[in-house]
């Protein structure tokens, strides 16, 4: 799932860095490779030359949502990622809609890149492997995501019997510690609410503190809020002892919403479009 933008330097510039990730070891543009004068890098209704050889082994597809629902920038990985999972799901590779001609600086990469304008298949994984998928997100701001995506398969992912994840959570001898979040609508409510939990992991000692940190996740949310990171049962009850030595007055923290009016921010991206 590519950023795919469709501006005239992002999308040769992203074809080259997928080119470069995936088949490094092959001869690429640099290496003399030209680019092919039919337009069989683009598959539609019809497969290529390469593709009926050798099936989809060398080839990867690439594809970005962007053709269908278009450009929802902050939400841009997001809608990448719903696509990536859908496709999974269903075991189709969706089309890019709109594509009649290649982009002739991103043709030389279509050696091995595939942009499929009809749906398409799953090509066939080893066994063993699950479907697997990266989903490129290119921020304004600069930062740049790429998220490998698994469709989860319980006999490869889950190899160890669910009955066992409490002995093994108990024998962890370096557990990460985790956040374990208390909210309620008022400061008094909320040490009364921490004080309850600290008289539970008392009376149980042997309750999982991630477990506990997923169930706490879980509640609603409210203005009034205390995390304390802790990795062990001891040290979520020495944390949460600290905690409630602050007086009432000042325990917790709260959330606060914006005031006033809404101010305007222009944003320039250089790639040709303001918002």
């Amino acid at each position: 799932e590519g950023h795919g933008t469709g501006t005239q330097v992002g999308d040769p510039r992203e074809a080259s860095a997928i080119y470069d990730a995936f088949f490094a070891d092959d001869v690429g543009p640099a290496g003399g490779f030209e680019a092919p004068e039919r337009s069989d890098a683009i598959i539609g209704s019809h497969e290529s030359r390469e593709s009926r050889e050798c099936g989809d082994a060398g080839i990867l597809h690439v594809g970005s949502v962007k053709t269908i629902i278009g450009h929802t920038e902050g939400a841009a990985g997001l809608a990448g990622l719903l696509r990536v999972v859908q496709a999974m799901k269903h075991s189709k590779i969706p089309p890019n809609l709109h594509l009649h001609t290649l982009n002739p600086s991103v043709r030389p990469f279509c050696k091995s890149l595939r942009i499929p304008t009809t749906l398409q298949s799953w090509p066939a994984v080893h066994e063993g492997q699950p479907l697997r998928a990266s989903v490129n997100s290119f921020g304004f701001g600069g930062t740049n995501a790429r998220a490998i995506v698994e469709l989860f398969d319980p006999h490869i992912h889950a190899k160890c019997p669910l009955d066992s994840m409490d002995s093994m959570t108990t024998r962890d001898e370096h557990p990460t510690p985790v956040p374990l979040v208390v909210s309620a609508n008022s400061r008094r409510s909320l040490k009364l609410g921490v004080q309850r939990l600290r008289d539970v992991l008392l009376k149980n000692p042997f309750i999982p503190c991630d477990q506990l940190a997923f169930e706490l996740s879980r509640r609603t949310e409210f203005p009034y809020r205390i995390a304390t990171p802790s990795a062990t049962t001891a040290n979520a009850v020495e944390a949460l002892d600290r905690a409630l030595e602050i007086d009432t007055e000042h325990f917790g923290s709260r959330a606060h919403s914006l005031q006033g009016p809404s101010r305007i921010l222009a944003i320039f991206t250089g790639q040709g479009a303001q918002w």
